[in-house]
């Protein structure tokens, strides 16, 4: 997908041809609505591709003779450039990010031994540094932490990804609103179970695959924090309560993340919360009471009450809703060790939801 890429898209047509597969290989490039120079520098690169031996298909919102056509987002581009390829395993690379040379040789060969995996690839910001902690929490995660941690956000990134079509097919692309990769993200977990390895990633933060550029205007900068929760709630529900072990269960955490989560979730799943849990005695013994609740259909709801009650008396399933980033207090030691003592299990019967 590019738009108005006119910048920054010679960089990332440069990195396919610097790519040591040596299988067929095709680039589809699809141009959102761009009015600066994007489609010259596309037709621009179109031989240069083609004299390498890489087969390019690009078309545009604006080439077919609409010169004022709206950009459709980029759930809309990713769609339309996969519809237009023909390829059996698809790799996503954003206009503004570049390709290390291993990065095509090496996810074809994960997705050759895990077919059914959604399978993402180390990444370097670019600019250096531009997000220390979240590059350093990606990169901290085995396998199982992928799974582990999936409520959370995505634990592979979207400018990393690779598939087989048939994967992108059983979850019928990307919906055209903000947040797709997060709602592909879940839609692809939706279906697959924990034995098909779904989640992998290729590399390591010493050998990234990809130079992921960051600017304040990213898309996945700007997309509001609610909705990334709601998406994420919506998640948690269809796979972790239709579990009989969650018909009712505690959100660990009294502060603003555990009060978003219960009012990010439906009204039916908000009635099985029993309590929010916390270790800070100031909080511990108070009721918490939301009054702003609406319902599907825009009323307010009538006030929903919940007790704060200490860690140590945790009955059932546990949402955790505190911050694992932060080396404090109530931590992932804290929590690890409350949960080994209640015999709850990661992944089934505790899930991180921050």
């Amino acid at each position: 997908p590019a738009h108005n890429a006119a910048w920054c898209l010679g960089e990332a047509l440069a990195s396919v041809l610097a790519q040591t597969y040596r299988g067929p290989l095709e680039v589809s490039i699809f141009d959102d609505g761009s009015s600066d120079g994007t489609r010259a520098l596309i037709e621009a690169w179109i031989p240069r591709l083609r004299a390498a031996r890489v087969d390019c298909v690009a078309s545009g919102s604006r080439w077919g003779g609409d010169a004022h056509a709206e950009a459709g987002g980029i759930g809309f581009a990713k769609n339309r450039a996969v519809a237009q390829s023909s390829g059996s395993l698809l790799a996503f690379l954003d206009a503004d990010d570049v390709m290390l040379p291993r990065r095509v040789e090496l996810q074809v060969a994960a997705l050759s031994a895990s077919p059914r995996s959604l399978v993402g690839g180390a990444w370097r910001r670019w600019p250096d540094g531009a997000t220390a902690h979240h590059e350093a929490w990606a990169h901290s995660l085995d396998e199982e932490g992928l799974w582990l941690h999936q409520f959370r956000e995505t634990t592979v990134q979207m400018p990393t990804w690779a598939m087989a079509r048939a994967t992108f097919d059983a979850v019928g692309g990307f919906e055209e609103v903000p947040a797709e990769d997060l709602l592909f993200f879940h839609a692809h977990l939706d279906r697959a179970a924990r034995a098909e390895r779904p989640l992998l990633r290729v590399g390591s933060r010493e050998e990234p695959l990809l130079l992921y550029r960051w600017t304040a205007s990213s898309m996945t900068s700007t997309v509001d924090r609610r909705t990334l929760l709601q998406a994420r709630a919506a998640a948690f529900e269809r796979r972790v309560l239709s579990d009989p072990r969650w018909a009712t269960f505690t959100v660990w955490g009294a502060g603003r993340d555990g009060k978003a989560f219960v009012a990010a979730l439906s009204a039916a799943a908000r009635s099985r919360v029993v309590a929010l849990a916390d270790i800070n005695p100031r909080k511990v013994g108070e009721l918490y009471t939301n009054h702003r609740l609406r319902g599907s259909d825009g009323a307010l709801l009538p006030p929903f009450t919940l007790p704060v009650v200490h860690t140590r008396d945790i009955r059932g399933p546990v949402a955790v809703c505190v911050s694992l980033r932060r080396a404090e207090e109530g931590g992932e030691g804290e929590i690890q060790r409350v949960a080994r003592g209640l015999g709850l299990v990661e992944g089934e019967t505790l899930w991180y939801m921050f």
